[in-house]
């Protein structure tokens, strides 16, 4: 898990060549046990490095072995994530048809799922292949959803925020309190 995420900060601050040994790293402790979840994530991360160093070749290979994992072991957020992942590689080589292919059916798995966030991928890209194919009315359209998606999600992160924020303020009393009893009965068993 260490080398994953250290590989997906890696990979955010789109150092890729760097990115990838840590995820080979995870990926021969991954392979040892045999957790089916963590290799669909792992290979959809190789792809994702490699589309981005443009070699799509590669990229096309391990995005396969991502979504054949996650289909084999129905792990459908993985699933969702691998077909989304598809579509963006496709979209990178301006292969507008395959990435419209992959988003549809990433955009209709995101919704039975009922995920926010893998809808607003799923429709980023859908939104993306559409205007590669010229059909800029439905492209509009889908930004258009990808835009309340992404406003929806700010939202809930900001509940999110709001209720931590909350809770760590009621622990820290609670924690503060504690602190003043113990005092108090210190004093009173100092004075006894």
């Amino acid at each position: 898990t260490g080398y994953q995420n250290i590989a997906e900060i890696l990979m955010l601050e789109k150092k890729y060549d760097e990115a990838i040994p840590y995820i080979r790293k995870s990926l021969k402790l991954t392979i040892d046990l045999d957790d089916k979840d963590g290799l669909a994530g792992l290979y959809r991360d190789l792809g994702l490095c490699y589309a981005n160093k443009k070699d799509f070749v590669t990229s096309l290979d391990y995005m396969a072995k991502s979504l054949k994992i996650a289909t084999d072991y129905k792990l459908d957020y993985d699933k969702t994530v691998s077909l989304n992942g598809f579509a963006m590689v496709y979209n990178l080589q301006k292969d507008y048809k395959n990435a419209y292919k992959y988003a549809v059916v990433a955009k209709d798995v995101s919704e039975k799922l009922g995920n926010i966030s893998l809808r607003a991928n799923a429709a980023l890209q859908l939104s993306s292949a559409l205007a590669g194919m010229n059909r800029f009315r439905e492209a509009f359209e889908i930004r258009k959803e990808y835009d309340d998606l992404k406003d929806s999600l700010k939202s809930d992160e900001n509940v999110q925020k709001l209720t931590s924020f909350n809770l760590e303020s009621t622990f820290q009393e609670k924690q503060r309190r504690l602190a003043e009893e113990h005092q108090r009965k210190d004093e009173q068993y100092r004075e006894a």
